[in-house]
């Protein structure tokens, strides 16, 4: 059938049949369905940057009001009434408006929605669903105004993180924690119950009982929190013995046991991509109940078969809308490893887990002894099944790298093309079901309950606790997570120990120093947590950084894990360093006289790491600057002619190593090698640069350490420097960017 001459196709909405449904016949032209059309924000306002509030420490922030937000971002009334008008037009009944979740709710037939949008419905089996295949077609006039049209296909889109382990070790065992145990086990800040602070739990199925909470909460001797339910387009507290109720129930009881003081407030959706994104704009937009923190367990993998572009963009803005006002959402990462349940032979991670503006929960594995943590590693328990399940986490495929992340050494994918975008998780949590958590279902005490679905709901409560105690709440803080509070000492449990594979064919990713792709930054300190966001000083104890022998290796790497042969040639102890390449830089755009730092990942036998190096093109030199906090400077040296920079493998660059003062330092020269300059395809990959500085092993190991245990003091000896100068120091004096 022909388009009407005004319509265009809908960017962002092509849908595809979910592999393994089976077409059943066209859908009943007269069903009674309803859609969700939202539009753009105000044209005539833009969004502050939610990544330079989310840099500052809490009370350095200016939030905005939900009030102030909604009369500024929200939609026009202009723009509203032109997708009124459409409705009207095409006989479709207008059921709700608002101008600050930018949406226009109609009603009708599916054969007017057939027609107002041209697009073809058909019902589906295994699963059963009302889906469409391509995209959908608007007006014209409408292309700039409509930024989403969602709810004519309703396949299932979201599915719960728990885990039961109740025939399990658990079970047999005895060993169960009730949340108040497991906030003992991460030193959640005490004398704090959430006072004054409301969190929204969104869920999409089942339900809970007053029954079931109100003697859960009294066999933990604490007051039940008070608790109500927002229905979102039709959806409401319906418990079960099923799923989606034992989901429910462990949201609830986890968040109301760690901040009893705090208002509970549970949003029921439809699990479909119009559920999300009417469930989202519901709770972060609720002038009325107001939630400073947001819990959700649920989730589905990244892909086309799930998620449109336009859905993910819609649930996105929403959550940029969160940051930008003050709300903290924390999202579980999933239960299934690297797959994530995906079904293409890939690695996948769990959306919205990857959107940049949730904090990201994964899983560990607790081990508790004489009441203190004894041991912490990665939970992996191998597929999902009945007491199996392993945390979610790896790279987005369809959120780029934030550059909040640029200096946490994030992996290439394990898929093929090594895409680095968004990584997740940010932060982790007791997730294993075996010593999993206590609560009471269906008039039943259950044990050995876990997944990362427990783990949002955990941390919810922490920043409830967190949030009555600061000024201003918490609201999104990834950017300052990962540039100014990750790396101080005790704050978090690094998880260096496991990794998430589940398949042993798709590819996982390990734990390792540092952030990692299956726990973050690790699980939390909630007390130093929060002494920390309270005030920050300058002059806090870091994790220790070692500063690297320059000569050791630097690379282009695929993953930032790999060890080149090179490296194991040269025969340094270790006690020294390597560095890496960790992202992928495109060079390609970098004239003379600019400059581009890249992100270098440093690991060595105390962990410590650093990212300071950069590039300068000059009128008459390259340059690379390896910057170490002694103030040892790299420098690659060639005369180069034109407008971009040469990078012909082969390439041979004199090099000297002078120290701080500029002083010549005698070892003798080595010789430079551009390993590629392979440009990539797409926007798979980018035009990689990459170099290895090789030094004979002689001339680097001329006066042998008298011990690898002193490093700082062998380094500082060999090159002839006393005392310790700073990053900061050296940056201030040699460069107006930072690192």
């Amino acid at each position: 059938m022909p388009l009407p001459e005004n319509y265009v196709a809908f960017p962002d909405s092509d849908r595809a049949i979910l592999p393994g449904a089976r077409a059943i016949g066209p859908t009943d032209p007269n069903v009674l369905i309803e859609v969700t059309v939202r539009v753009r924000n105000n044209p005539s306002s833009r969004l502050p940057s939610a990544d330079e509030i989310g840099a500052q420490l809490p009370n350095e922030r200016q939030y905005l009001s939900r009030e102030d937000f909604d009369a500024a971002y929200g939609a026009s009334d202009d723009d509203l009434d032109k997708v009124k008008a459409f409705a009207k037009e095409h006989n479709l009944n207008i059921v709700d408006v608002s101008a600050p979740r930018r949406s226009v709710l109609l009603s009708g037939t599916a054969q007017a929605f057939i027609d107002a949008f041209q697009v073809k419905l058909i019902q589906y089996e295994n699963p059963d669903y009302r889906g469409r295949v391509g995209p959908l077609h608007v007006p014209d006039e409408l292309l700039p105004i409509v930024e989403g049209v969602f709810g004519l296909d309703n396949r299932p889109q979201a599915k719960p993180f728990c885990v039961f382990s109740e025939e399990g070790a658990a079970a047999i065992q005895g060993i169960s924690y009730t949340p108040l145990q497991v906030a003992q086990f991460y030193n959640f800040p005490t004398g704090l119950d959430g006072q004054g602070q409301c969190i929204g739990i969104l869920e999409f199925g089942g339900g809970y009982t007053e029954d079931d909470l109100r003697t859960y909460f009294k066999q933990l001797g604490i007051p039940m929190p008070q608790i109500s339910s927002v229905s979102v387009d039709g959806a409401q507290n319906q418990p079960g013995d099923d799923q989606a109720s034992l989901e429910v129930t462990l949201d609830i009881e986890i968040a109301g046991a760690i901040a009893p003081g705090a208002r509970i407030v549970v949003y029921f959706a439809p699990f479909t991509e119009q559920g999300w994104v009417d469930a989202l704009t519901r709770a972060i937009h609720d002038n009325q109940n107001k939630p400073s923190v947001l819990s959700i367990s649920w989730g589905f993998t990244e892909g086309r078969y799930i998620w449109t572009e336009q859905a993910i963009r819609a649930v996105n803005q929403a959550l940029q809308a969160a940051a930008l006002i003050g709300v903290t959402v924390c999202c579980a990462s999933g239960d299934d490893g690297s797959n994530d349940q995906g079904v293409d032979g890939h690695a996948h991670v769990d959306f919205p887990a990857s959107s940049p503006y949730v904090l990201a929960c994964g899983g560990t594995r607790l081990d508790v002894l004489d009441g203190q943590i004894s041991s912490e590693v990665v939970w992996y328990q191998g597929p999902r099944a009945p007491g199996g399940g392993t945390t979610g986490g790896g790279i987005s495929d369809v959120n780029p790298l934030p550059n909040w992340q640029s200096n946490a050494m994030v992996p290439g994918s394990v898929n093929p093309g090594g895409r680095i975008g968004r990584g997740v998780p940010d932060v982790a949590g007791n997730a294993y079901g075996r010593t999993g958590y206590s609560i009471r279902l269906n008039g039943r005490d259950r044990s050995g309950v876990g997944g990362t679905s427990a783990v949002a709901p955990l941390w919810a409560g922490l920043i409830a606790r967190i949030n009555q105690r600061l000024d201003k709440p918490l609201g999104y803080f990834n950017p300052v997570l990962y540039t100014r509070l990750a790396t101080i000492v005790g704050v978090f449990h690094d998880i260096t120990e496991g990794s998430n594979d589940t398949t042993g064919h798709i590819g996982g990713y390990s734990a390792r120093k540092g952030w990692d792709a299956c726990t973050g930054w690790g699980s939390p300190d909630g007390a130093k947590l929060l002494e920390f966001l309270m005030s920050l000083p300058e002059d806090t104890a870091r994790i220790s950084e070692l500063p690297p022998l320059a000569a050791k290796l630097f690379q282009q790497v695929s993953h930032p894990d790999e060890i080149d042969e090179a490296t194991k040639s040269l025969q340094i102890p270790a006690s020294l360093l390597n560095f890496h390449l960790a992202t992928p830089i495109d060079l390609s755009s970098v004239g003379l006289g600019q400059a581009v730092h890249i992100p270098v990942q440093i690991t060595g036998r105390e962990g410590g790491r650093k990212s300071l190096y950069y590039l300068k093109a000059g009128e008459e030199t390259l340059e690379g600057i390896y910057v170490t906090n002694q103030g040892i400077a790299l420098h690659f040296v060639k005369r180069v002619t034109g407008d971009s920079l040469p990078a012909q493998s082969g390439d041979t660059y004199e090099q000297r190593i002078t120290s701080r003062e500029g002083e010549q330092i005698s070892w003798s020269e080595g010789k430079l090698e551009v390993l590629d300059s392979t440009r990539g395809i797409g926007s798979l990959s980018s035009v990689i640069w990459g170099v290895r500085l090789t030094f004979p092993h002689s001339q680097i190991l001329a006066t042998p350490p008298p011990s690898v245990d002193e490093p700082l003091k062998y380094i500082g000896n060999l090159l002839g420097q006393k005392g310790n100068t700073s990053e900061s120091e050296y940056q201030s004096e040699h460069t107006s960017e930072s690192g």
